[in-house]
């Protein structure tokens, strides 16, 4: 009996239950898994953010890596992604520096500047602090002024670029200059206004 029951085979853990196991196993160790599509997904962005460093783009390998790392997980691949967003941080650090440098002189410019850091370098710890410090100053008095101030330029270049296509160039001065004095007296003191006031100077 004690022979016999020696040969008896081990029992043997079902397919789709040891693979459970291991998945827990590594989201124990690691923190959660990708999916098959997640995990192809991240590669082929990894092989692009490469190509894009090389060729000096780090815009477009930052915000190629950015959806993948925001969550966190902890897998080596994606150590992988912060690795190059750390060398594209070395570009994005003083742009953020440069952006802040135009506080005083100049809040809508510094705050359309750091709007274009955080949008240029996703998932970067420069591309971090530029959004928190425009959010922060979005959130205070001055700053609400001057999210107002910049909806009104972008109108303001919007028919600043109309006027010019419909009589610049010399289609209709006479026109193109109303148009430009119009756009001069309606934006008073924003950066569209004086693009307008030059350009009938000129």
């Amino acid at each position: 009996q004690p022979a016999a029951a020696s040969c008896m085979p081990l029992p043997v853990t079902p397919a789709p239950k040891m693979v459970e196991g291991l998945k827990a196993a590594m989201t124990k160790a690691g923190g959660p898994g990708l999916t098959d599509e997640q995990y192809g997904n991240l590669q082929k962005a990894l092989a692009s953010a490469r190509s894009s460093v090389e060729q000096k783009r780090m815009s477009e390998a930052a915000k190629a890596l950015a959806p993948h790392v925001a969550g966190g997980k902890k897998i080596a691949l994606l150590q992988d992604a912060r690795e190059i967003l750390a060398r594209v941080d070395k570009e994005a650090a003083p742009a953020l520096a440069k952006a802040q440098a135009d506080l005083k002189e100049d809040p809508l410019s510094w705050i359309a500047a750091l709007d274009r850091v955080a949008e240029d370098y996703p998932g970067t710890e420069s591309g971090a602090a530029a959004k928190r410090a425009a959010d922060a100053f979005r959130a205070s008095p001055e700053g609400k002024k001057v999210v107002k101030d910049l909806a009104r330029e972008k109108e303001g270049r919007g028919e600043l670029d109309r006027a010019l296509e419909a009589a610049g160039d010399g289609k209709d001065d006479a026109k193109l200059l109303r148009l430009l004095d119009g756009i001069a007296r309606k934006y008073a003191g924003l950066p569209c206004a004086a693009a307008a006031k030059a350009r009938a100077d000129a």
